[in-house]
């Protein structure tokens, strides 16, 4: 199976280097990394392949997260896409957990990230304390309270991927929508293993300015509709999501990071 990294970066010229490290580093090479430079005004694109020759460096214009990790698939021969935000970085055993999950029979599979918070200091894991075994998961009903995924610790085979439309281009949130549409299809493999190191910082894109803030009751009212398609019967899920969405529309412009939002949500006993 052949296994292709995909990063999208844009403007990190100060960490990108950590990020492809990680991946040359794993105990299980990668076949194939391709990095999506979106953009970048300030030579990223140009320190990569200067000192990563071997590396597919393809450009695009301002696309998005989303669209760029699109963009990334379709470049790539590979079968199974793992992807990494430029300001992140796997564990050595990322790509070697993440695939034997695939080889179990999955074609979605995920571990746990440390968020590293550069902002308030108080770094988390994603899942904590969550009560799901190691092995298979059907779990659209928790994603839909809350995106416990990240990107950067996710394994997608070629035939998930196209099933589910790939990532697209939403203003906010375009991960969790895939993550829903895979798992209105599949189940999920978990490992419980820190696989990957997060880091939240001034310019991450999970803090939340005002443009951005602004679209968190779209997204949710996404959410919404995506389980009144999927579980139409479920109605505490439909529940969480009305008060979910209330919340947000009250307190979304007093949120700066994500974080933020899910301590409220945790505040309101949501979580």
């Amino acid at each position: 199976m052949q296994t292709a990294a995909v990063i999208p970066t844009r403007n990190r010229k100060t960490m990108i280097t950590r990020a492809i490290d990680s991946v040359l580093c794993q105990t299980e090479p990668v076949d194939e990394i391709i990095v999506v430079d979106d953009g970048s005004t300030d030579g990223t694109g140009a320190l990569i392949r200067e000192r990563y020759p071997a590396i597919i460096v393809l450009r695009t214009d301002g696309l998005g997260a989303g669209l760029a990790r699109d963009a990334g698939v379709r470049a790539s021969g590979a079968d199974l896409f793992l992807f990494l935000d430029s300001d992140d970085r796997w564990h050595p055993d990322h790509a070697a957990l993440l695939r034997r999950k695939i080889e179990d029979g999955f074609q979605v599979a995920f571990g746990r990230t440390r968020t590293v918070d550069e902002i308030g200091g108080c770094n988390f894991l994603i899942p904590d304390q969550w009560s799901i075994a190691p092995g298979e998961c059907f779990c659209f009903s928790r994603l839909a309270r809350w995106c416990f995924l990240v990107p950067s610790s996710v394994a997608v085979t070629r035939q998930a991927y196209g099933a589910a439309g790939g990532f697209g281009d939403e203003p906010l949130g375009e991960d969790w929508c895939f993550f829903l549409r895979l798992a209105t299809r599949l189940p999920f493999g978990f490992c419980p293993q820190i696989i990957t190191d997060r880091y939240l910082h001034r310019d991450s894109i999970c803090c939340l300015d005002g443009t951005r803030s602004k679209e968190i009751p779209a997204l949710v009212r996404r959410v919404q509709l995506y389980a009144a398609s999927h579980c139409p019967d479920d109605r505490d899920l439909a529940d969480f999501l009305t008060t979910h969405l209330h919340i947000v529309s009250k307190e979304h412009h007093t949120w700066n990071t994500v974080q933020d939002w899910f301590t409220s949500l945790q505040r309101h006993a949501l979580l």
